[in-house]
């Protein structure tokens, strides 16, 4: 029964960060970057807990009515895995999830529908990831990765093609080593979800791209 389910929402934003300064909390269209993803958290119904070793975060997190977890600094450190961070989140939870949905705050561009349809799939599968459709022609070195150029097709011929956009990772909970698992899904997002925020250029990118998602985020 899907209802008796625990279903969470888990979000890693820690204080520190080397291509925005400060990134997680710094002000996106007016409210900090990482409340996009809890409100949209929220608004879907879900119990939200903020993983953060800031205390400005946590009070933010906690006013806006999710769950606010501390993140021991050992948790902090750029080469920390996000699975590590989920399993510590995890570990202070009450009781153990069912399934986990992991929203990165570097990657607000999503709908509430967006998160609704992924959990609608979990029935089927034991993960899924958001991607975008990709019509690129990629490269490696010399070589053509996806495409034979002697024998050039049109974008729309070539095969289907995803890029994995960070925006929304489910998955039924499993220790969680590794947040792809068993029967994966690909949930197929749009071209303005594709934006994530590394560096002050993405930024603006990022705010452009949430400018006009603007009217359709629920």
């Amino acid at each position: 029964n899907e209802d008796a389910m625990r279903v969470v929402a888990v979000i890693p934003a820690k204080g520190h960060s080397v291509g925005v300064p400060g990134k997680n909390k710094k002000p996106m269209l007016g409210k900090p970057l990482f409340l996009w993803s809890v409100e949209q958290a929220l608004a879907v119904g879900l119990q939200t807990y903020v993983s953060s070793d800031d205390p400005e975060i946590l009070h933010l997190a906690e006013r806006a009515g999710a769950i606010a977890l501390t993140r021991p600094s050992n948790l902090c450190l750029d080469s920390t895995s996000t699975e590590a961070v989920v399993k510590d989140a995890v570990s202070q939870m009450i009781a153990e999830p069912h399934i986990i949905v992991l929203l990165q705050p570097t990657n607000p561009c999503r709908r509430m529908k967006d998160i609704k349809e992924c959990l609608a799939m979990i029935p089927k599968y034991d993960s899924i990831l958001s991607v975008v459709p990709s019509h690129r022609f990629l490269w490696m070195n010399s070589k053509s990765l996806n495409y034979d150029y002697n024998k050039r097709p049109s974008r729309q011929n070539l095969s289907p093609q995803y890029m994995e956009n960070g925006c929304i990772y489910v998955s039924k909970y499993n220790g969680y080593d590794n947040r792809l698992w068993g029967e994966i899904g690909l949930y197929v997002q749009d071209y303005w979800s594709s934006f994530e925020i590394d560096s002050l250029n993405d930024w603006d990118t990022v705010e452009f791209a949430l400018k006009k998602m603007k009217c359709q985020l629920t």
